[in-house]
């Protein structure tokens, strides 16, 4: 047998071993060549058709900074899977050298059989990345929500670069395991999995100690969650979050988690049938295997969060808080009666949305902006857009709000913003509130603005509420002040809505394109009357300001603002990103599964001849099967468990930072650790039967 047949029969016959590494390796390669593919095409590079400049700007930098993620997760990742790897294989090592292999043969053994390896799964990464680019950028061009899509083209740049990257991943991975290698302790081997092992040791200081680690960064979390000052110190908050949480979950399986075992060997719980065997086994496997447990939770906790928050950020829920309240609004002169260009955009508005087949809501809103208010003893003074209490119960009833009732000198005034939305939920009503000085003609009041823990947009900053009859004092006083008709004292807003506005992307189109053709039509039609004025008063020097063009006869101007369209910019903006979350969640998933796997059959060898003891000692294989289910139990799920607490804690922050009704976060919350623990399962039972089966044989002396 001769060198490279040597190579050759163990990467073929030895499938357990390779099996896990290789699909690893070639997962990693097959997402690192989807970003690629996405980072060189032409669309993307040049700005892609038909979305805003946000895409453009995520397509640059996080299609890049994903490739880099990509090459470094996969080194650390393979790189530990490939010492695991040589852990398992210690006894082949020894074996070899005690049959006369000299130590630079099995150096150029261990090189060239990950090399092969690594070159053999890249090719097919590569590969299967090519045969389904076709369907990666109609996947893509849906979860962008692009229209024009996405045209296929030949990836060879992200071929080469796919290629070449992880060749030398590989490369680099095979070198440096030569140099960790050491022939003396290969060759005595054979004999460590013999010797007994004392019963690993746990600090009770540092056990506590993680528990305040993790502690400390919950509260860390909570506290960046709710300030509301925009204290200095918000990022060493965030910082000190992430350190402590990552410091307490490492302490915690390298000694917490061993304290909590010693504890149930203490317990009665470790008497009854077969906890004995069960727990002492896993106070040595998690002595071991903390390393391991300890980056599994981190890179999790890591891929639930980012999968979690673009999720949140593209969901329909969060669309219903970004933009207006309603899903059409019609800024602009609204004539009362209706000018036939106005009648002829809302009839066109009203017809469109008909077709969905829905009940459509349509109102006009009239707003006058209050007095100058001042604030008492200080010069700063402001005016606020209002409109009447009785206008605000029809579109609360419309928008499910909540019902007020109110005083004459008092203003509501209605919460745009995350930040000031948070302070305002946290605030008592007397911390919401201001006074202020309000002239009305002679008469001097004070008027008491509240800040509403909630939310109505309608296309006009600072809107408010005040009473019906506050509303027509308003109306009276800057009649009298202007000195104008009534119709140029209020401001009008028109408002169409139906439920489901985000299933109807086709309608929202041909409204949208309409509508802001008219409105380039109007302004081109203002800009020309104007400009013919100007012309004529240059021309005859006698004419005067008076003689302009009525204001009633000049074209209208308007503008629409759509739900839809603000949802749909937003949901193209965090479309990458979630694209970008969920494959590197994947990826994480399969490392992670990868590393479980090889630590689960790389003690094969000593746990059948464990367990060859066991059945020796009459030990029935239910038992034994028992035994391994639990163990197996608390391999594959605790890690997974530590990391949805820290996920719940993250969706816990991210409920907070947008304040509002955030339940729809938490069903992407359970949606996405569903997902996940389903897979995880599926992964453990197909472990379980393929370790049972391999143990069963060791265990009745078989090979």
């Amino acid at each position: 047998m001769n060198f490279k047949t040597l190579i050759f029969r163990n990467l073929t016959r030895n499938t357990r071993s390779y099996g896990a590494y290789f699909f690893s390796s070639l997962f990693s390669v097959f997402v690192f060549f989807i970003f690629s593919l996405l980072n060189f095409h032409p669309q993307i590079s040049k700005n892609i058709q038909a979305s805003s400049d946000r895409i453009s700007y995520f397509a640059g930098m996080g299609l890049k900074a994903s490739q880099i993620v990509i090459v470094l997760l996969s080194f650390i990742f393979l790189w530990y899977t490939f010492s695991v790897f040589l852990h398992s294989r210690k006894r082949d090592f020894s074996v070899y050298l005690t049959l006369g292999m000299s130590t630079k043969d099995l150096r150029k053994l261990i090189f060239f059989e990950n090399l092969a390896l690594g070159t053999v799964a890249t090719t097919v990464g590569v590969l299967l990345g090519v045969l389904l680019s076709k369907v990666i950028l109609l996947v893509s061009q849906n979860i962008l929500e692009l229209k024009a899509g996405l045209k296929f083209y030949w990836p060879w740049q992200a071929m080469v670069l796919s290629f070449g990257i992880f060749v030398l991943i590989f490369f680099l991975i095979s070198l440096f395991s030569l140099f960790r290698i050491q022939t003396e302790e290969l060759s005595s081997m054979a004999k460590e999995d013999d010797k007994g092992q004392p019963e690993p040791k746990s600090n009770g200081f540092l056990a506590i100690l993680s528990f305040a680690f993790l502690g400390l960064g919950y509260l860390s979390i909570w506290l960046f969650a709710t300030d509301t000052q925009s204290s200095p110190y918000l990022f060493f908050l965030l910082l000190s979050c992430v350190l402590c949480t990552i410091i307490g979950t490492f302490l915690f399986f390298r000694q917490g988690s061993i304290m909590l075992l010693k504890l149930l060997k203490k317990s009665r719980l470790f008497y009854r049938g077969t906890n004995m065997l069960t727990i002492s086994e896993l106070i040595f496997r998690m002595k071991d295997n903390a390393m391991m447990y300890s980056l599994i939770a981190v890179v999790s906790s890591v891929a639930f969060v980012g999968i979690g928050v673009t999720a949140v950020l593209g969901s329909s829920e969060f669309g219903d808080t970004q933009g207006n309240t309603a899903a059409y609004v019609y800024s602009g002169r609204i004539d009362s009666p209706m000018t036939d260009v106005q009648k002829d955009n809302f009839s066109f508005i009203r017809e469109k949305l008909k077709e969905t087949g829905e009940p459509v809501f349509e109102e006009t809103v009239s707003y006058q902006y209050s007095p100058y208010l001042t604030v008492p003893g200080q010069s700063y003074s402001n005016s606020y857009p209002a409109i009447s209490l009785s206008s605000y119960k029809k579109l609360a009833k419309e928008f499910d709000l909540p019902d007020l009732s109110m005083k004459d000198n008092q203003l509501f005034m209605f919460t745009n913003s995350n930040s000031a939305l948070i302070e305002a939920k946290n605030a008592t009503v007397a911390q919401r509130t201001s006074l202020y000085n309000m002239k009305l003609g002679d008469e001097e009041s004070q008027l008491e603005v509240v800040q509403l823990p909630f939310s109505l947009n309608l296309s006009v900053l600072q809107l408010s509420v005040v009473s019906d009859s506050l509303y027509d004092r308003f109306t009276e006083n800057n009649l009298a002040e202007s000195g104008q008709e009534e119709r140029s004292i209020e401001n009008h807003v028109g408002i169409f809505h139906i439920k489901d506005w985000m299933d109807y992307p086709e309608i929202d189109q041909e409204i949208m394109t309409e509508m802001n053709k008219r409105e380039e039509d109007a302004y081109t039609q203002i800009q020309d009357s104007y400009d013919e004025t100007n012309q004529e008063q240059s021309e005859d020097t006698n004419a005067t300001t008076d003689e302009e063009q009525p204001v009633g006869e000049m074209p209208d101007y308007f503008h629409v603002d759509s739900l839809y369209t603000t949802w749909q910019n937003a949901r193209q903006a965090n479309g990458l990103i979630l694209m970008i979350g969920i494959l590197l969640g994947s990826v994480f998933f399969s490392f992670s599964a990868s590393i479980l796997y090889f630590r689960l059959f790389g003690d094969l060898d000593r746990d059948g001849r464990y367990h060859r003891s066991l059945n020796i000692l009459g030990v029935s294989e239910k038992d034994r099967h028992k035994i391994v289910r639990n163990e197996m139990l608390l391999m594959y799920f605790p890690p997974v468990l530590i990391a949805v607490a820290h996920f719940a804690m993250a969706l816990f922050a991210l409920t907070m930072l947008l304040g509002r009704d955030a339940g729809f976060v938490w069903i992407i919350y359970f949606k996405i650790i569903g997902i996940y623990f389903v897979c995880l399962f599926i992964f453990y039972l197909i472990s379980k039967f393929r370790y049972l089966k391999h143990l069963d044989k060791l265990a009745e002396g078989g090979n």
